[in-house]
């Protein structure tokens, strides 16, 4: 599992950790359209997507992605602040900054990040940026 930071830094490192994956998440747009994309990354302050259009800087967006849970999936519902966007390919990565997290919702993403990364810690300050193997 390839894992990256996150976007806010404290003393130059990112204090977020990142872990990559490859799901489905409902986009509402601020003009009422829902989208579906890609979930490419979560992290405890926020997650990125990738869609053939760039996000808007500064929009809020509303976002509905699940998450495996136990023996169920649990759906997150949730509005996020778009924060960056770059090309990558043929589409764009569009980070969001969780703007409305329910604290139910925290706890399932932590449970999940928790899972995937084992022994570390969801938040908190990860230095290396080299692979786990």
């Amino acid at each position: 599992m390839y894992m990256r930071t996150g976007q806010n830094k404290v003393n130059g490192q990112r204090k977020q950790v990142r872990v990559n994956l490859d799901r489905a998440i409902i986009v509402k747009l601020t003009n009422g359209t829902s989208i579906q994309a890609r979930l490419v990354n979560l992290s405890m302050g926020g997650l990125a997507i990738r869609y053939p259009a760039a996000g808007e800087l500064g929009a809020e967006l509303g976002l509905i992605f699940q998450l495996p849970q136990e023996n169920s999936l649990a759906t997150i519902s949730t509005k996020g602040i778009v924060r960056h966007c770059h090309v990558h390919h043929e589409d764009f990565i569009t980070g969001v900054e969780f703007s409305a997290l329910s604290e139910e919702d925290t706890q399932r993403i932590a449970k999940f990040l928790s899972t995937r990364l084992g022994n570390r810690q969801p938040s908190g300050l990860f230095v290396s940026h080299r692979h786990q193997g």
